[in-house]
Protein backbone atom coordinates (compact mmCIF):
# COMPACT_ATOMS: atom_id res chain seq x y z
CA UNK A 1 0.00 0.00 0.00
CA UNK A 2 1.33 3.54 -1.24
CA UNK A 3 1.66 6.32 1.49
CA UNK A 4 1.15 10.08 1.11
CA UNK A 5 3.39 11.92 0.87
CA UNK A 6 3.63 15.12 3.36
CA UNK A 7 3.33 17.24 0.39
CA UNK A 8 0.10 15.50 -0.19
CA UNK A 9 -1.28 15.66 3.24
CA UNK A 10 -0.12 19.26 3.78
CA UNK A 11 -2.38 19.74 0.82
CA UNK A 12 -5.23 17.96 1.83
CA UNK A 13 -4.81 19.86 5.25
CA UNK A 14 -5.09 23.35 3.41
CA UNK A 15 -8.24 22.41 1.42
CA UNK A 16 -9.89 20.93 4.76
CA UNK A 17 -9.14 23.85 6.39
CA UNK A 18 -10.23 26.13 3.69
CA UNK A 19 -14.11 24.16 2.81
CA UNK A 20 -14.47 24.52 6.68
CA UNK A 21 -13.60 27.78 6.98
CA UNK A 22 -15.72 28.68 3.80
CA UNK A 23 -18.66 26.55 5.48
CA UNK A 24 -18.03 28.44 8.74
CA UNK A 25 -18.19 31.50 7.51
CA UNK A 26 -21.50 30.66 5.12
CA UNK A 27 -23.07 29.32 8.45
CA UNK A 28 -21.97 32.19 10.61
CA UNK A 29 -23.60 34.69 8.18
CA UNK A 30 -26.80 32.62 8.66
CA UNK A 31 -26.93 33.13 12.32
CA UNK A 32 -26.08 36.28 12.29
CA UNK A 33 -27.85 37.87 9.17
CA UNK A 34 -30.91 39.30 11.34
CA UNK A 35 -28.80 40.52 14.21
CA UNK A 36 -28.09 44.37 14.66
CA UNK A 37 -25.24 45.77 13.59
CA UNK A 38 -23.64 48.42 15.15
CA UNK A 39 -25.41 51.82 13.15
CA UNK A 40 -28.43 49.75 14.49
CA UNK A 41 -27.72 50.30 18.04
CA UNK A 42 -26.67 53.11 17.37
CA UNK A 43 -29.96 54.03 16.33
CA UNK A 44 -31.88 52.69 18.80
CA UNK A 45 -29.89 54.03 21.34
CA UNK A 46 -30.49 57.30 20.15
CA UNK A 47 -34.33 56.22 20.41
CA UNK A 48 -34.27 54.96 23.66
CA UNK A 49 -32.59 58.38 24.85
CA UNK A 50 -35.25 60.23 23.07
CA UNK A 51 -38.22 58.48 24.35
CA UNK A 52 -36.70 58.98 27.67
CA UNK A 53 -36.49 62.66 27.96
CA UNK A 54 -39.89 62.28 26.38
CA UNK A 55 -40.70 60.43 29.64
CA UNK A 56 -39.31 62.77 31.90
CA UNK A 57 -41.32 65.71 30.25
CA UNK A 58 -44.34 64.46 30.60
CA UNK A 59 -43.96 62.80 34.50
CA UNK A 60 -43.13 66.85 34.73
CA UNK A 61 -46.19 67.72 33.34
CA UNK A 62 -48.20 65.41 35.51
CA UNK A 63 -46.95 66.44 38.40
CA UNK A 64 -47.64 69.82 37.60
CA UNK A 65 -51.37 68.83 36.69
CA UNK A 66 -51.85 67.20 39.76
CA UNK A 67 -50.31 69.98 42.05
CA UNK A 68 -52.90 72.06 39.91
CA UNK A 69 -55.85 70.00 40.50
CA UNK A 70 -55.15 69.59 44.08
CA UNK A 71 -54.95 73.76 44.20
CA UNK A 72 -57.67 73.76 41.93
CA UNK A 73 -59.82 71.64 44.31
CA UNK A 74 -58.47 73.41 47.38
CA UNK A 75 -59.86 76.90 46.32
CA UNK A 76 -63.30 75.12 45.20
CA UNK A 77 -64.05 73.56 48.72
CA UNK A 78 -62.29 76.76 50.05
CA UNK A 79 -65.64 78.94 48.07
CA UNK A 80 -68.24 75.95 49.19
CA UNK A 81 -67.36 76.20 52.83
CA UNK A 82 -67.65 80.14 52.47
CA UNK A 83 -70.84 79.67 50.58
CA UNK A 84 -72.40 77.08 53.61
CA UNK A 85 -70.37 79.30 56.40
CA UNK A 86 -74.19 81.00 57.24
CA UNK A 87 -76.05 77.36 57.10
CA UNK A 88 -76.97 75.16 59.70
CA UNK A 89 -78.43 71.48 59.55
CA UNK A 90 -81.42 71.18 62.11
CA UNK A 91 -82.44 67.83 63.34
CA UNK A 92 -85.41 66.46 65.35
CA UNK A 93 -88.22 68.76 64.50
CA UNK A 94 -91.33 68.57 63.94
CA UNK A 95 -93.46 69.82 60.94
CA UNK A 96 -94.92 67.88 57.98
CA UNK A 97 -92.00 68.39 55.33
CA UNK A 98 -94.32 71.29 53.43
CA UNK A 99 -95.50 74.07 55.33
CA UNK A 100 -94.67 76.81 57.14
CA UNK A 101 -91.23 75.64 57.79
CA UNK A 102 -89.76 78.57 58.68
CA UNK A 103 -92.40 79.40 61.56
CA UNK A 104 -91.28 76.24 62.58
CA UNK A 105 -87.43 76.77 62.65
CA UNK A 106 -88.20 80.30 64.16
CA UNK A 107 -90.44 79.33 67.20
CA UNK A 108 -87.88 76.38 67.44
CA UNK A 109 -85.06 78.56 68.04
CA UNK A 110 -87.36 81.10 69.99
CA UNK A 111 -89.12 78.64 72.71
CA UNK A 112 -86.37 76.09 72.75
CA UNK A 113 -82.78 77.72 72.54
CA UNK A 114 -84.41 80.69 74.29
CA UNK A 115 -82.97 84.00 71.62
CA UNK A 116 -85.81 85.83 71.69
CA UNK A 117 -84.63 88.39 69.34
CA UNK A 118 -85.19 88.45 65.33
CA UNK A 119 -83.18 86.70 63.45
CA UNK A 120 -82.97 86.99 59.57
CA UNK A 121 -83.72 83.67 58.22
CA UNK A 122 -83.16 83.60 54.22
CA UNK A 123 -84.56 80.07 53.70
CA UNK A 124 -85.18 76.84 55.22
CA UNK A 125 -85.38 73.67 53.20
CA UNK A 126 -85.91 70.10 54.28
CA UNK A 127 -82.89 67.62 52.91
CA UNK A 128 -85.57 64.88 52.69
CA UNK A 129 -87.84 65.75 50.43
CA UNK A 130 -91.80 66.30 51.84
CA UNK A 131 -91.06 63.59 54.39
CA UNK A 132 -92.27 64.61 57.48
CA UNK A 133 -89.58 65.34 60.46
CA UNK A 134 -86.45 65.42 57.89
CA UNK A 135 -83.66 67.13 58.60
CA UNK A 136 -83.91 70.68 57.38
CA UNK A 137 -81.01 73.47 55.87
CA UNK A 138 -81.66 76.91 57.34
CA UNK A 139 -79.74 79.57 55.58
CA UNK A 140 -79.19 82.92 57.97
CA UNK A 141 -78.26 86.51 56.73
CA UNK A 142 -75.75 86.87 59.13
CA UNK A 143 -72.96 85.55 60.65
CA UNK A 144 -73.50 86.39 64.04
CA UNK A 145 -76.83 84.53 64.13
CA UNK A 146 -75.29 81.26 63.23
CA UNK A 147 -72.85 81.55 66.45
CA UNK A 148 -75.92 82.26 68.75
CA UNK A 149 -77.56 79.45 67.72
CA UNK A 150 -74.93 77.15 67.88
CA UNK A 151 -73.64 78.44 71.74
CA UNK A 152 -77.42 78.03 72.34
CA UNK A 153 -77.74 74.57 71.61
CA UNK A 154 -75.63 73.28 74.58
CA UNK A 155 -79.39 73.34 75.60
CA UNK A 156 -79.93 70.73 73.31
CA UNK A 157 -77.79 67.81 74.96
CA UNK A 158 -79.73 64.94 76.18
CA UNK A 159 -82.40 65.74 73.61
CA UNK A 160 -83.45 64.60 70.40
CA UNK A 161 -82.60 67.77 68.71
CA UNK A 162 -79.19 68.27 66.87
CA UNK A 163 -78.20 70.96 64.99
CA UNK A 164 -75.12 70.88 62.96
CA UNK A 165 -72.83 72.96 60.32
CA UNK A 166 -73.08 72.54 56.82
CA UNK A 167 -70.31 71.19 56.05
CA UNK A 168 -68.92 70.53 52.44
CA UNK A 169 -68.44 66.27 51.77
CA UNK A 170 -65.10 66.38 52.28
CA UNK A 171 -65.53 67.98 55.21
CA UNK A 172 -67.60 65.41 57.17
CA UNK A 173 -66.17 62.61 55.92
CA UNK A 174 -62.80 64.16 57.84
CA UNK A 175 -65.34 64.67 60.51
CA UNK A 176 -66.48 61.05 60.01
CA UNK A 177 -63.04 59.66 61.10
CA UNK A 178 -62.26 62.27 63.92
CA UNK A 179 -65.61 61.39 65.86
CA UNK A 180 -64.15 57.82 65.23
CA UNK A 181 -60.82 58.55 66.84
CA UNK A 182 -62.61 60.12 69.42
CA UNK A 183 -64.96 57.67 70.38
CA UNK A 184 -62.03 55.23 70.56
CA UNK A 185 -60.03 57.39 73.36
CA UNK A 186 -63.09 57.86 75.25
CA UNK A 187 -63.33 53.72 75.03
CA UNK A 188 -60.16 53.76 76.30
CA UNK A 189 -60.90 56.07 78.91
CA UNK A 190 -58.43 58.73 77.51
CA UNK A 191 -57.93 61.47 80.73
CA UNK A 192 -57.29 64.03 78.51
CA UNK A 193 -60.29 66.42 77.04
CA UNK A 194 -60.98 65.35 73.18
CA UNK A 195 -63.39 67.63 71.47
CA UNK A 196 -63.70 68.15 67.45
CA UNK A 197 -64.03 71.24 65.91
CA UNK A 198 -64.73 71.75 62.33
CA UNK A 199 -61.76 69.49 60.80
CA UNK A 200 -59.77 69.40 63.86
CA UNK A 201 -59.02 66.94 66.33
CA UNK A 202 -58.62 68.61 69.42
CA UNK A 203 -56.58 66.95 72.08
CA UNK A 204 -55.22 69.11 74.86
CA UNK A 205 -55.18 72.33 73.03
CA UNK A 206 -53.53 70.42 69.72
CA UNK A 207 -54.93 70.23 66.71
CA UNK A 208 -55.00 67.12 64.47
CA UNK A 209 -57.05 65.98 61.01
CA UNK A 210 -57.50 63.62 59.58
CA UNK A 211 -56.00 62.35 55.82
CA UNK A 212 -57.00 58.90 53.97
CA UNK A 213 -53.82 58.49 52.59
CA UNK A 214 -51.43 59.11 55.93
CA UNK A 215 -54.29 59.02 58.89
CA UNK A 216 -53.95 61.40 61.35
CA UNK A 217 -51.69 64.43 60.92
CA UNK A 218 -50.24 67.21 62.88
CA UNK A 219 -48.91 70.15 61.58
CA UNK A 220 -48.94 68.23 57.99
CA UNK A 221 -46.76 65.25 59.32
CA UNK A 222 -47.64 61.99 61.08
CA UNK A 223 -49.50 62.42 63.51
CA UNK A 224 -50.34 59.03 64.92
CA UNK A 225 -46.74 59.07 67.28
CA UNK A 226 -47.62 62.46 68.48
CA UNK A 227 -51.08 61.47 69.33
CA UNK A 228 -49.90 58.18 70.88
CA UNK A 229 -47.37 59.90 73.57
CA UNK A 230 -50.02 62.83 73.93
CA UNK A 231 -53.03 60.42 75.39
CA UNK A 232 -50.26 57.44 76.52
CA UNK A 233 -52.46 55.27 74.50
CA UNK A 234 -51.56 53.06 70.95
CA UNK A 235 -54.10 53.93 68.61
CA UNK A 236 -52.18 53.04 65.79
CA UNK A 237 -54.14 49.42 65.12
CA UNK A 238 -57.85 51.34 65.52
CA UNK A 239 -56.33 54.15 62.27
CA UNK A 240 -55.25 51.15 59.92
CA UNK A 241 -58.54 49.86 60.35
CA UNK A 242 -59.85 53.22 59.21
CA UNK A 243 -57.81 53.64 56.73
CA UNK A 244 -58.60 50.39 55.16
CA UNK A 245 -62.57 51.10 55.82
CA UNK A 246 -61.98 54.13 53.68
CA UNK A 247 -60.46 52.26 50.76
CA UNK A 248 -63.21 49.77 50.67
CA UNK A 249 -66.74 51.90 51.72
CA UNK A 250 -68.30 54.77 50.67
CA UNK A 251 -68.23 58.35 52.39
CA UNK A 252 -70.67 59.18 54.90
CA UNK A 253 -73.01 61.82 54.14
CA UNK A 254 -74.17 64.38 56.02
CA UNK A 255 -76.53 62.39 58.54
CA UNK A 256 -72.88 60.77 60.66
CA UNK A 257 -70.70 63.74 60.38
CA UNK A 258 -72.25 65.11 64.04
CA UNK A 259 -71.68 62.09 65.63
CA UNK A 260 -74.74 61.84 67.82
CA UNK A 261 -78.15 63.60 68.11
CA UNK A 262 -78.48 66.44 70.72
CA UNK A 263 -75.19 67.42 69.90
CA UNK A 264 -73.09 71.15 69.35
CA UNK A 265 -71.30 72.42 67.00
CA UNK A 266 -68.55 74.47 68.64
CA UNK A 267 -68.56 78.17 67.50
CA UNK A 268 -65.13 78.24 66.52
Amino acid sequence: MSTLSPETISDLMARFTSIMDKALDTKLKEITKDLATKSDVNELTRKVDKLQMENNTLRGEVSTLKTEILARDRRIEFIDNQIRRNNLIFGGLSHDGRNELQTVVEVFIRETLGIVRQMAIKDVVSLGGRKPGSRLLVRFGESRDVTDVLQASNRLKGTNFGINRDYSESVRAVRWNLFAIKRELQRLRCSLKVTVRSQYLVVDDMYFTWSDVNGIVYKDGNGLQVINSLVGLDIGGFVQELLKRNSSAPRPGPASSSGAPGGSEPSS
